[in-house]
């Protein structure tokens, strides 16, 4: 399993700004990285190499527990960035005034940039001021802190697609289902 560094990058970027400012912070991070995860966070992070699943498992939980410190909010504006930085690069996945072809365009995105993953998003439901997505997740990413932290940031991601192809009002609801997966019920005007 693999994932696009389009997708590591930010974190990559957080946990390298974080310990430049606090060095000794760095025992923090080993209880959730590797020395093969340390030995990739030291490369240059390309947008278009494939790297270990694992390796976005565990950043991923890392910057959750140590640099948003577990909170949802924190994770949804990481997501809310890292759309804004993404449509800087990939400007054809927004479609403006249509908020659930730019859904559709990420949602197809997601799944393209996670190779041989089972984890995926998926448009399930929509009308012309709603839409209802499904975060379906493999069984060790359910058994992980980091799900959390990537069903929050995915849901700023979503709220800030909905924003940006020229919406107002927009609200999110994320709820964790009994299942381990997550539903996002996004509605505008």
């Amino acid at each position: 399993m693999k994932v696009k560094g389009t997708w590591l990058s930010d974190y990559v970027t957080l946990i390298r700004s974080y310990l430049k400012t606090n060095p000794e912070k760095k025992v923090l991070f080993d209880k959730f990285l590797t020395k093969e995860d340390w030995d990739i966070l030291s490369e240059w992070i390309l947008p278009s190499k494939l790297y270990p699943y694992d390796f976005f498992q565990h950043v991923g939980t890392a910057v959750y527990v140590i640099i948003a410190k577990e909170k949802k909010e924190t994770s949804q504006l990481f997501g809310s960035m890292f759309f804004r930085k993404l449509i800087e690069i990939y400007k054809n996945l927004l479609v403006t005034n249509n908020p659930v072809s730019s859904l559709e365009k990420f949602t197809a995105f997601h799944q393209a940039y996670f190779k041989e993953v089972e984890s995926r998003t998926f448009l399930i439901e929509s009308t012309n001021n709603s839409a209802l997505i499904r975060l379906k997740l493999i069984e060790s990413d359910k058994q992980i802190k980091g799900a959390e932290g990537l069903a929050y940031q995915l849901a700023g991601t979503f709220q800030e697609i909905v924003k940006q192809a020229g919406c107002d009002n927009v609200t999110i609801t994320t709820t964790k289902e009994l299942d381990g997966n997550y539903l996002y019920t996004i509605n505008w005007k």
